[in-house]
């Protein structure tokens, strides 16, 4: 299912949408609807979502900064992670009911979240990457073609691209969804 512009604006139309806690967790919820949907981007691409009364995690890029290589021919390479976790990696993890993993490239899934990812997590994943989660041991890694739903909630695939050209074809499917 490919989503229109409008379609998507008209689907999280009055999400409520926020990013990041400044305000604090017991300020925020002393003001936001119970249900209120607020987004904290905790690394690179890794964010937790409170949405419809769950909290569903994306892109767990949960390493020590600097135990990743530099990206090949950045401008500035500098190992990675960049920059530490603000909580502990087990702390981050505490509460989530799924993960979304939008493709498997170490700077959205990495060697820590392999290891400290519980095997039997809910993870909603795209097809290509299916083979790769099974072979590392993850017995609930749902596949998503084109929308899943899950406790009341629809998750709808949308393609993604790396890049064009050579590089967009080396750089192998990426997957958002919505």
């Amino acid at each position: 299912m490919k989503l229109s512009r409008r379609s998507f604006l008209k689907s999280s139309a009055g999400a409520g949408i926020g990013f990041g806690l400044s305000l604090g967790p017991e300020r925020a919820s002393a003001i936001e609807p119970k249900n209120a949907t607020r987004i904290q981007l905790i690394r690179h691409a890794t964010a937790i979502i409170h949405y419809a009364g769950r909290v569903l995690m994306v892109d767990p890029m949960l390493g020590d900064p600097g135990v990743m290589p530099p990206i090949d021919r950045s401008p500035n390479p500098r190992p990675n992670p960049l920059v530490p976790l603000p909580l502990a990696a087990e702390k981050a993890l505490t509460g989530i009911e799924a993960i979304l993993v939008t493709h498997t490239h170490p700077d959205h899934w990495d060697a820590a979240a392999t290891e400290l990812v519980p095997k039997d997590a809910t993870l909603f994943i795209q097809p290509p990457d299916s083979a790769k989660f099974a072979e590392l041991g993850f017995s609930d890694a749902q596949k998503i073609d084109e929308s899943v739903s899950w406790k009341g909630i629809t998750i709808s695939r949308t393609g993604g691209q790396h890049g064009r050209g050579e590089t967009g074809r080396r750089m192998a499917p990426v997957s958002g969804y919505v």
